[in-house]
């Protein structure tokens, strides 16, 4: 990466650059641009991340040294989000998530790994 921050992501793909923004307490949205040229920024993908909840408890984003990967937190609480338990014994906010961003580089939208 590039450039780091919980919600603000640069990353570089062959010899694109590619921004991430994760719009938080607004619907969890995830938001990719091309900012290969940085005066004309393309919106190239938007992902609903609500796997956990729809609004609230999006965390940081942060991209892997290669910039193929997203990880993704969760900072929700049961209490939070109003969610129990799942099938699976996970609660809210204790799963990691992971976005394959190798398919920006064909203006492809990003998807779990």
């Amino acid at each position: 990466p590039l450039f780091r921050d919980y919600h603000v992501v640069d990353v570089k793909l062959g010899d694109r650059f590619f921004t991430v923004l994760a719009e938080i307490g607004s619907g969890n949205t995830l938001l990719f641009y091309d900012t290969t040229d940085l005066g004309k920024w393309r919106k190239v993908a938007e992902v609903d991340a609500d796997w956990e909840n729809s609004d609230f408890g999006l965390g940081q984003v942060v991209a892997s040294h290669d910039g193929s990967k997203l990880l993704i937190t969760w900072h929700c609480s049961t209490s939070y989000c109003g969610r129990v338990a799942d099938p699976e014994n996970a609660r809210p906010g204790e799963r990691l998530y992971i976005l394959d961003l190798t398919p920006l580089s064909r203006g492809a939208r990003p998807h779990l790994s």
